[in-house]
């Protein structure tokens, strides 16, 4: 049984795909909070559960006309029941949401819970339906997933700022131990739905950087509590682990087995680095916790025949793979006198040899530890050292650097600022991003010196904005574009931030009793400019009133709000006075030839208080979409 639809209004962008979006389908859930729709809401944090243990299926119906060639499917399993998706099938069909379907990727081994799987598509057949089948007795259990199809698609611009940086003592703070490169990873075991977040970091002995070991963390809450739980790796004098660093862990799903890549280095604590790479001993995801076997063999050493140009004496300094499409990927990082660099190696398979691409320059200079996760939109996220501003504890550490890709070789990076927290003389090395539960927000765990060189852990909480360049929009694969995603020339208000997809006091926005998941929450007075020429816009549509959080303030009586949209100067919509507790009240504003919009909320004459505003559902409808090279009008 089909259950009622909705439209998808979000687009995602890639460098060479586009994520497909249309009208949501699938089998009834088996509670409202479970619904078909929550496998596409590009939130990690949500699930379809099918009410049926069988047959079990949700989708997307691009329209009516509109096909698609998919060239890559992610998906993220319900943490816990990884081992639901094994036999799952991803198809599409050009003949109905139930019946005449064809596969396109079959799951072969259980996913990791915790991250977002990334495959990469051998077809060339265009699809109009396209859904996820759940294998026998699985109840479906997918978390998130997205079709993808080879386009000219919209640039997405990503921006990373601090919600959260006021901690007054460090979360692990150890009197005779220091922490350096390292990676946190959130995991859930096999037969607990309950996560866990574990930390593989190098640690230092007085502060000596020879010598070292690696110790593996556990906190079996939100990372605010940690528990060390056993020595990964210790170093061995004499060879080249004397002194080892910056363990990562990899799940190899060819393998089913976890792997460990480390730099080890050989005298004075780091210089002549070789890449080490050792797996679990115990098959399956529980396997995390050891015990380890070597691989034996190096995957990347500064004694190797063929190195980069750009590489120094340090050889290699940290390796962290992460998956493309079918292939790996990894960066690896190296130092010479004045910099820290960072550059990319290939492999067909984390055990296969890994070859460095031989670029002349480096992709990241003044960095180092980058450490790479996949958001919810297909996007390839790093995080990792801000050296420009000087030297591990030149006191100069109050930053640290992000990059985005596309398609994990061509990034752009970006510093992200801030005011170290009290206990915090120099910041370090970030330790990785973990999903905080809510939007787009993560914490971020970093190393950083408390005491001279000893570096305890700490954390932030950061919030990942994606917005569109103005002259990207103008693409195809899209029917409409949320405005939230999209950057303002300007916006003022007269209290508050401008909230996106959310009120202006942070909460859901809300009118008349009635939520909404995307808009715009603003408060009056307030003026939100957007530049949409050349974006081949054909109209603006959006729900408007008085958001329902004040409803209980002491001067509620006087929200009073005017909605009014302007087009290159001339209003063109006019919703009368608005009060709390009055319906969303619908704006169908045509946009053809436009310049300039422009949305101002005002007070209705009788001062601002309580005047929370929402522009809910505030999308631009696009004039014209391309599919399979053929234009054809928006409906």
């Amino acid at each position: 049984m089909i259950v009622t639809a909705m439209m998808v209004i979000t687009v995602s962008a890639h460098a060479t795909s586009v994520k497909l979006s249309g009208l949501r389908f699938g089998t009834i859930p088996s509670a409202t909070g479970s619904k078909y729709d929550k496998a596409s809401d590009e939130n990690i944090s949500t699930f379809f559960d099918a009410s049926s243990a069988s047959e079990g299926y949700t989708g997307i119906d691009l329209g009516a006309n509109t096909k698609s060639v998919v060239k890559r499917i992610t998906f993220r399993c319900r943490p816990g029941f990884g081992s639901r998706m094994t036999g799952g099938k991803f198809q599409g069909s050009n003949t109905s949401q139930t019946g005449g379907y064809t596969d396109l990727h079959t799951i072969t081994a259980e996913p990791q819970g915790d991250n977002m799987e990334n495959v990469a598509i051998l077809n060339n057949t265009a699809y109009r339906y396209l859904r996820y089948l759940g294998p026998a007795k699985s109840n479906c259990n997918i978390a998130e997933m997205g079709f993808y199809a080879d386009e000219k698609v919209p640039k997405a611009e990503y921006s990373m700022e601090v919600v959260e940086n006021s901690a007054s003592t460090p979360l692990i703070n150890l009197p005779t131990v220091g922490f350096e490169g390292g990676c946190v990873m959130q995991y859930t075991p096999v037969g607990q739905t309950t996560p866990e977040i574990h930390m593989f970091v190098t640690e230092l002995t007085n502060g000596a950087w020879e010598f070292t070991h690696t110790g593996h963390w556990k906190s079996t809450d939100d990372g605010s509590t940690w528990a060390r739980h056993c020595t990964f790796q210790t170093h061995i004098k004499g060879t080249s682990k004397q002194s080892i660093w910056s363990p990562m862990p990899i799940f190899n799903t060819a393998e089913g087995r976890w792997n460990i890549f480390y730099v080890g280095y050989e005298k004075d604590g780091y210089v002549h680095g070789v890449v080490f790479r050792d797996y679990s001993q115990t098959s399956g995801y529980n396997g995390l916790d050891g015990p380890y076997i070597d691989a034996e063999g190096t995957v990347l050493s500064y004694y190797d025949k063929i190195r980069d140009v750009w590489e120094g004496e340090q050889g290699a300094d940290s390796f962290y793979p992460f998956k493309v499409g079918n292939t790996w990927s990894a960066f690896y990082g190296s130092a010479h006198v004045g910099s820290w660099d960072n550059g990319l190696a290939n492999a067909n398979s984390l055990a296969d040899k890994w070859t460095r691409d031989s670029i002349p320059k480096p992709t990241f200079t003044f960095t180092e530890n980058p450490i790479v996760q996949i958001l919810p939109d297909g996007t390839y996220f790093a995080v990792m050292d801000d050296l420009h501003n000087g030297g591990y504890g030149s006191g100069n550490g109050h930053s640290i650097r992000y990059a985005y890709s596309n398609d994990g070789v061509k990034w752009i990076d970006k510093a992200l600022s801030f005011t170290n927290p009290a206990w915090v003389n120099d910041m370090r090395t970030p330790q990785g991003l973990i999903y905080a539960g809510h939007g787009n927000e993560y914490w971020l765990f970093y190393t950083a010196y408390a005491n001279g060189l000893h570096q305890s852990i700490g954390r932030m909480k950061v919030r990942i904005n994606k917005s569109y360049r103005r002259d990207s929009v103008r693409s195809n694969g899209a029917t409409f574009v949320e405005l939230g995603s999209l950057r303002q020339e300007s916006s003022s208000q007269g209290w508050g931030t401008l909230g996106i997809n959310k009120s202006v006091s942070g909460t859901p926005l809300s009118v008349g009793g009635q939520k909404f998941e995307s808009g715009l929450g603003t408060h009056a007075q307030s003026e939100i400019v957007y530049d949409v020429e050349d974006l081949s816009v054909k109209a603006f549509t959006a729900r408007v009133g008085v958001d329902d959080a004040p409803k209980d303030h002491p001067s509620v009586k006087n929200a009073s709000i005017v909605f009014q949209v302007f087009v290159d100067g001339e209003k063109k919509f006019d919703s009368g006075v608005m009060r709390i507790g009055d319906q969303a009240k619908p704006v169908n504003v045509d946009l053809t030839g436009a310049k300039i919009l422009k949305l101002v909320v005002t007070d209705a004459g009788d001062g601002f208080s309580c005047d929370h505003a929402d522009w809910a559902e505030a999308v631009l409808v696009l004039k014209k979409l391309e599919v399979g090279g053929q234009k054809a009008e928006a409906k």
